[in-house]
């Protein structure tokens, strides 16, 4: 962190969502920690595959846009047009996710979209990553 290291805001919880707030944090320069309990998903290699893969909709992109993580994101995705219905009597029926075949959600790894936005928002000099932090208590009104 560079000038003051009092921090302006303090984010609990490094997964994908206080990730991509500090993303946006940190490119306004706003000074913010993020305290994490779980060791640094980028480097821990037993925080892999421990979760199903996330399906990642337009207004999730979306969220990833102005902090210029669309493309990198997208790279990493399966497409999912649709769904498909299993009945009883062994009959199947697909479910479009779209009006048609262009539009679909993606799958992507958790563990590789969290590093993703976690690596974006370490590039932020006002971003500091703090793993192996567990918030155990908060108070409010300190001052500081």
């Amino acid at each position: 962190m560079s000038g003051n290291d009092t921090p302006e805001v303090v984010i609990v919880g490094g997964g994908p969502a206080g990730s991509l707030l500090a993303n946006y944090l940190g490119k306004r320069g706003i000074h913010t920690d993020i305290y994490e309990s779980r060791s640094d998903p980028r480097t821990d290699e037993q925080s892999h595959g421990r979760s199903i893969n996330l399906a990642l909709s337009y207004r999730g992109l979306a969220a990833m846009s102005p902090v210029g993580l669309t493309d990198r994101v997208m790279k990493m995705c399966v497409p999912m047009r649709g769904r498909m219905i299993h009945s009883k009597d062994g009959h199947l029926a697909f479910q479009s996710y779209g009006v048609d075949n262009a539009q679909a959600i993606n799958s992507i790894s958790r563990g590789g979209l969290n590093a993703a936005i976690l690596d974006a928002a370490s590039k932020y000099s006002s971003v500091r990553l703090l793993f192996n932090h567990k918030c155990t208590d908060v108070h409010l009104h300190a001052g500081g």
